[in-house]
């Protein structure tokens, strides 16, 4: 039974270079070698995956509590509009999370590029 099992796991296993890392930024070793500038990226990398750690899961409650709300709401339109601003605040929010992780990225990678000239 046990062989099975192993078995059955290892069939499903998916590609180690599929698998994501753990944090959302790669902390390079060469980068803590840079100086300032290597310490502004790390510094950046740390605020950045904490922020982002906290405020996505913010965002996903508030949409669900939006969700509650409207469909708690029983017709009453008082209730729906204040969901419905719920909702639209909370995947405005969601969406400035993801573009915000994409803008520090960004502006890591150049300071990366920049530490290394």
């Amino acid at each position: 039974m046990l062989n099975l099992f192993a078995a059955t796991v290892s069939a499903y296993q998916i590609d180690p270079s599929y698998q994501p890392i753990n944090s959302p930024f790669s902390l390079k070793d060469d980068i803590k070698d840079k100086g300032s500038a290597g310490a502004l990226v790390v510094v950046l990398q740390m605020i950045a995956s904490g922020l982002l750690y906290f405020a996505a899961p913010i965002a996903i409650i508030m949409l669900g509590f939006g969700a509650f709300n409207m469909v708690s709401g029983s017709g009453e339109s008082e209730k729906i509009d204040q969901a419905k601003k719920h909702l639209t605040w909370s995947l405005i929010g969601l969406i400035v999370i993801i573009l915000s992780y994409s803008i520090v990225k960004i502006v890591i990678t150049l300071a990366i590029t920049n530490a290394s000239t």
